[in-house]
């Protein structure tokens, strides 16, 4: 049985369009070639002929072998027309040119192209028609490579937009020599846009994988790829040999031979499970062993990994990704943490204070055994106590106001306040907080104690009891001792007797002192049981200082230098605050004994007023600064030891500034002096 070629293998040997083939079969003009007659091989040259309706016989021409075309594929005129009809439709330009390249024949569809009719062409040059020089001389090239070779030549080139390709044949006379070319040119342009595409599209892709690969490689984890269900390492990064201990030439081979020592520890079978089932999995703080310095000995260490399978294109699981980086210091210190936390809470539980922790944002979550003293508390899901529960309701706003700003600031915090005992009594306790901090300062933890000192408090009372009820009792036969002695002063003075009268007048004076004593000592009693009372009215700040200043400045050999004014009205308690002047005035002059001179200054800043007491004293030392204004405080040393006083009177004007709502402070240079100021705050402003 001859078997026989298809339309689109004799399409394809005769290099022609295969519709064209069909149409001939159709017509009958083109029978079918039996595999024998194919042994002709089948040329482009054969189709040439039959075009032409040329019979030739086989010859040998210059040493190459030209065989005839098949018998069958003999044209006659009405074929011709048949065949001509076929190109005229066809949307490729075929054309027919002399061995000086002007054309001969050149189907329809160039027009179509470059808008010139065939008849435009016939007898002329592309050059004449208007091709660049260029691309003809390119022509003109590839048709001496066509007689030169004696094969078909085919060119690219673009032209008015569009890329062409144009193909050329020889056409052999009757003696074998060329005596013309047959060629076809076909848009080629959505061809190469689709070339274009897909050279970009590879690029990117190309580009793609080396940035994700320089990302694996300079990726701050382990990065390493697996291949194949027996995992074939084919990609480790830098930090992965680091931290395994091996080099890239580990590449090829699989990890049960780079890491045996993993081969009883689950990590293998992980991997053959993300293999087969195409999940991922993660693992966090995982502990593994590993012979990192290559001496046997295993090292343990801990990590967190996920196994990703990667996919080949047919979507089937080709190997699997592993990213992974080392938590072992962090794993480390977080137990040596938990063992101090427990060591720690060991200490508190032996302590007979309250001692209790918080996180940094405040949350207390830790208490001591002592907390079964008090009320029980409640704890929500994450371990937080409600501790509020304890606190006095008259204590409350206070308590969280000043732990609020405590945490803020990050200072050191401190307050007294009533704890619910078990049996519902509250007691007085002494609460006290204190950060620690990391080496960039922020805060990690607090830790504080709550002491009971409601029988300190209850002595405290009893104490202000008493002060009050001795002020009360010595004030009277003090103001009249002091009474009797300005008399008799006044006597002896009448009398002549001026030696009698100055004994007296020094007397007088420490009388004066011993009022003052009791007067502090009364607005101290008077502060603890809120009996100090505030008589607000308005009046002028500036005739108040005046005032005060003119009468100290009668008592003393220091000069007194006024500067500024606030030129304002204030409202207020003008003896509660003349009493404040009065008391910075005095300071600065006993603790300047050495100077001549005080500095008084007044001035309206915005919507508050200042008043500021310098002096060129002994000064306070830095580390006193933050209890200068506490009660009974005073500095200690050689110097400070010399002036009298009970450390009452910078507390009770902080008390009187701070109840009209104002504030005080302190500048200090130790050696060079002092400057005390308090600043309040005007009616409209408060409003």
């Amino acid at each position: 049985m001859k078997e026989y070629l298809t339309a689109e293998e004799i399409a394809r040997r005769l290099d022609v369009n295969v519709q064209a083939v069909h149409h001939w079969i159709q017509q009958g003009k083109l029978p079918a070639l039996t595999l024998e007659e194919a042994g002709y091989r089948i040329r482009q040259q054969d189709f040439d002929l039959f075009l032409q309706g040329q019979e030739s016989q086989p010859h040998r021409s210059a040493g190459i072998h030209v065989r005839a075309p098949v018998s069958s594929l003999f044209l006659d005129n009405e074929e011709r027309t048949a065949a001509t009809a076929i190109l005229e439709h066809l949307p490729d330009v075929f054309f027919r040119l002399d061995l000086q390249m002007r054309h001969l024949y050149i189907s329809p569809a160039i027009e179509r192209v470059t808008g010139q009719p065939p008849q435009a062409w016939l007898g002329k040059t592309a050059r004449e028609i208007g091709l660049s020089e260029d691309i003809y001389d390119r022509f003109e090239a590839l048709c001496q490579r066509v007689i030169a070779t004696r094969e078909a030549q085919q060119l690219e080139f673009f032209d008015n937009g569009h890329w062409q390709r144009s193909r050329i044949h020889p056409e052999y006379a009757t003696d074998g020599s060329i005596c013309a070319f047959i060629g076809i040119t076909e848009d080629i342009s959505e061809r190469k846009q689709i070339e274009k595409a897909l050279y970009a599209s590879e690029r990117l892709v190309l580009a793609e994988r080396k940035r994700l690969r320089d990302l694996f490689m300079q990726a701050p984890a382990v990065i390493t790829v697996f291949r194949g269900p027996n995992h074939i390492f084919e990609l480790i990064n830098p930090i992965a040999q680091s931290f395994l201990s091996i080099h890239q030439s580990v590449i090829g081979k699989t990890v049960r031979e780079v890491l045996p020592e993993i081969e009883s520890q689950e990590f293998l079978k992980l991997l053959d499970t993300v293999y087969q089932t195409g999940e991922p999995v993660v693992g966090n703080e995982a502990q593994v062993y590993l012979n990192r310095k290559g001496n046997g000995k295993l090292e343990e260490v801990y990590f967190n990994f996920v196994y990703q399978p990667s996919h080949n294109a047919a979507g089937k699981v080709d190997g699997v990704l592993v990213y992974a980086y080392e938590v072992t210091d962090i794993i480390r210190a977080r137990k040596k943490a938990e063992e101090s936390e427990e060591r720690l809470h060991a200490l508190a539980h032996s302590i007979p204070q309250l001692a209790w922790s918080a996180r940094a944002d405040g949350s207390i979550d830790f208490f001591n055994e002592r907390l079964q003293d008090y009320t029980e508390l409640s704890r929500s899901e994450d371990g937080i106590y409600d501790w509020q529960e304890l606190v006095h309701p008259d204590d409350r706003l206070l308590v969280l106001r000043d732990w609020n700003q405590a945490r803020q600031t990050g200072n050191a915090f401190e307050h007294e306040a009533r704890l619910q005992m078990k049996d519902g009594t509250y007691r007085w306790h002494l609460v006290r907080g204190t950060p620690t901090r990391d080496e960039n300062n922020n805060i990690l933890r607090w830790y504080g104690t709550k002491t009971d000192i409601e029988q300190l408090r209850q002595l405290d009372q009893q104490k202000s009891h008493f002060l009050n009820i001795v002020s009360h009792e010595l004030k009277t036969p003090i103001t009249s001792t002091k009474a009797f002695a300005e008399l008799i002063e006044r006597r002896f003075r009448k009398d002549g007797d001026e030696k009698n009268a100055a004994l007296l007048a020094k007397m007088n004076t420490q009388i004066k002192k011993l009022t003052f004593l009791i007067s502090d000592l009364l607005n101290v009693t008077r502060l603890d049981t809120g009996k100090l009372t505030l008589h607000e009215a308005d009046f002028a700040f500036d005739e108040l200082v005046e005032e005060i200043t003119e009468e100290i400045q009668q008592t003393t050999i220091h000069s007194i230098l006024r500067e500024g004014a606030t030129n304002t009205t204030i409202y207020g308690d003008r003896e509660r605050i003349g009493q404040v002047i009065t008391n910075l005035l005095t300071n600065a002059i006993k603790y300047s004994p050495h100077k001549t001179k005080v500095i008084v200054t007044s001035s309206r800043i915005q919507q508050e007023i200042r008043f500021c007491v310098q002096d060129f004293g002994i000064g306070i030392a830095r580390d006193k600064l933050p209890h200068i204004f506490e009660r009974f405080f005073r500095e200690s040393g050689p110097r400070e030891d010399t002036y009298p006083g009970l450390g009452l009177g910078l507390y009770i004007s902080s008390e009187i500034i701070q109840r009209h709502g104002g504030r005080i402070w302190v500048e200090n240079d130790k050696g060079a002096g002092s400057t005390f100021c308090f600043a309040l705050t005007l009616p409209d402003a408060r409003s």
